[in-house]
C-alpha cells in the first residue's frame, strides 16, 4: 500500500512517518486502518493505493484501486482511519475516486 498525501489540497502537509498502517487485509473483505501520528486539519486529503512501484519506474503501475480520505473536521493525533470494502462510505470522508 502506498500512501499519497493529497498535494496543493491539503490544509495539513504530511510527511513520510506522519501516517501509520496498523492492519492491512488483502483476502475478501479487503481492508486496512492507519493511525494518524500527526495531528490534520479540516480538508487534509490523504490517497491511498495498492499500485506497486517496479524497478526504475517513478510512476508506478496502474490497474489497482485509489482511495481517498478527506478530513470532514480536524483530527488529533492517534485517530485510527479504517476502510473496509463494501462499508458506506456516506459521511466517511473516503471515496474511491482516483486523485487529480
Amino acid at each position: 500500500m502506498l500512501l499519497l498525501p493529497g498535494f496543493l489540497r491539503a490544509q495539513t502537509t504530511l510527511s513520510a512517518g506522519d501516517v501509520a498502517i496498523l492492519s492491512i487485509n488483502a483476502t475478501n473483505p479487503d481492508m486496512f486502518s492507519v493511525v494518524l501520528l500527526k495531528s490534520i486539519s479540516t480538508g487534509t486529503v490523504i490517497n491511498f493505493t495498492d499500485n506497486g512501484f517496479t524497478g526504475t519506474n517513478t510512476t508506478g503501475r496502474t490497474g489497482e484501486g485509489f482511495l481517498t480520505y478527506t478530513a470532514s473536521s480536524a483530527l488529533p493525533a492517534g485517530t485510527i482511519l479504517s476502510w473496509t470494502n463494501g462499508m458506506s462510505i456516506t459521511g466517511t470522508g473516503w471515496s474511491s475516486n482516483a486523485p487529480t
